[in-house]
Order: C-alpha cells, then sequence, then structure tokens
C-alpha cells in the first residue's frame, strides 16, 4: 500500500504526510522503513538487499509450498518469516500424537554432514524436519569428527551442512559434551514482539563440543540465518 500512495504521491495526487515523509527519507537512504520493519523479518541488510531478500523469500515459498501442495522436504529457515513458529509446530504435534504436555518436548540435534543443500535431501525424515540456511559464527565445524572446532585464520562464520531438528519427550543433553548454540535470525538485530519477547531469537541448537562453554562464550559463538557481510 505505501508503494501505492508513494505512486500517488509523485504524481501529485495526495499530500504528503508524515508517515510517507519518513518512508522516503528511508527510501532515499537506503534504509528499511520502521513501518515496514515492523510486519517484516528481522533483518540486517540495507533497503536494497532487504528487498531482493524479500523478492528470493516469496519466490521459494511459493515453490515450496503453494506449487508442491506439501511441505518441502528440507526448510530453508532463512527464508521464514518466523522460524520460531516452525520449530514450535512440530513440538506441538509431537506431543499430541503422544499425548505428552507441551513443556515435555524439545528439540535434540543432529548435523547430516553429508547433505550440504536442499537440493540433496531426498526423503523426508520419519520424524522432525531437516534444516539448512543456517551460518556459525565464531566457530568452525570438523566434519570428519562432527563437532566444533576453531575457525580458520581467514574465516569468521561457516556455512553448516543440513540439520536434523528431532522432537524428543523429556531429552536430557550431556552438557559436558554439548554446547547449546543461541540461533538468532539476523546478526546485531532486536526484533520485540507485542508480549515482549525478542523475535530475532530462534532456539537453542546442541552442538557437540570438548570445549568448556564459557570459551564458547567469550567469543560470542552464535547461530544465524543471516549475518552482516
Amino acid at each position: 500500500c505505501d508503494l501505492l500512495l508513494l505512486r500517488d504521491l509523485l504524481v501529485g495526487q495526495l499530500d504528503l504526510s508524515s508517515e510517507m515523509a519518513e518512508v522516503l527519507r528511508c527510501i532515499f537512504s537506503n534504509t528499511v522503513p520502521s513501518r515496514w520493519r515492523q510486519r517484516s523479518f528481522p533483518s540486517c541488510r540495507p533497503l536494497q538487499g532487504w528487498f531482493i531478500g524479500l523478492k528470493i523469500r516469496m519466490q521459494w515459498l511459493q515453490a515450496a509450498w503453494s506449487q508442491r501442495g506439501h511441505e518441502p522436504l528440507c526448510h530453508r529457515l532463512d527464508f521464514y518469516w518466523r522460524p520460531r513458529q516452525l520449530l514450535l509446530s512440530y513440538l506441538r504435534v509431537a506431543a499430541q500424537n503422544d499425548n505428552v504436555a507441551l513443556e515435555a518436548y524439545s528439540f535434540r540435534h543432529k548435523v547430516l554432514e553429508r547433505i550440504e543443500e536442499e537440493e540433496d535431501v531426498q526423503d523426508r525424515p520419519a520424524t522432525g524436519l531437516y534444516c539448512v540456511g543456517i551460518f556459525l559464527y565464531g566457530a568452525g565445524w570438523d566434519r570428519r569428527k562432527s563437532i566444533m572446532a576453531d575457525c580458520r585464520p581467514d574465516e569468521l562464520f561457516y556455512r553448516m551442512p543440513v540439520i536434523h531438528f528431532i522432537p524428543t519427550a523429556d531429552f536430557k543433553p550431556n552438557l559436558e559434551k554439548t554446547y547449546a548454540v543461541p540461533f538468532y535470525q539476523a546478526e546485531r538485530q532486536s526484533h520485540m514482539t507485542t508480549d515482549g519477547e525478542d523475535g530475532n531469537y530462534i532456539t537453542e541448537v546442541l552442538l557437540r563440543s570438548h570445549k568448556s562453554p564459557k570459551q564458547w562464550l567469550l567469543r560470542s559463538v552464535a547461530l544465524y540465518c543471516e549475518l552482516m557481510l
């Protein structure tokens, strides 16, 4: 609607309101207007990159859901507006199927070393969901040992292979051999929802690690769907 109003404004059919003045200022400064950001996915990109990302998201959602008529074999978490709600829906289904309270369910995670891309997935998992489009920032991943590792000297992040999110009841991870990596949609973003929660935060992902959690915490290690590149 704002773009249609801007069109009418530019041809002299409307007067300039304060809301449209703010939208124009943002367009000229290549930033996302606040009224658009409120209805958008969290993003650290300027307006041009944000708009390209919006277009790619819409194309993927149409191809992955509308055209196929069923859920995708592998979910691009970086293309969803609210990936946290998608993951929560899988926990709800698992809890309902087992007639167990939702609070008893959480995810355990398995990194599929040999499956890197969405197109490489041939079958839907028996339980849970396959996810891709996830970047590990501040650490690397040793594929041979299937474990977190130090970054290479010339790398700040690592693009993770497909990760299997497996709903599990009463799951108690071994915290001496895993690190609960915080997972966010976009780097350096705060996207507060109406109920006071950080809409940028998705969940924790349990990755195998031989280092103490304090070491990763001091390095600000986290998972993101979008980085400031």
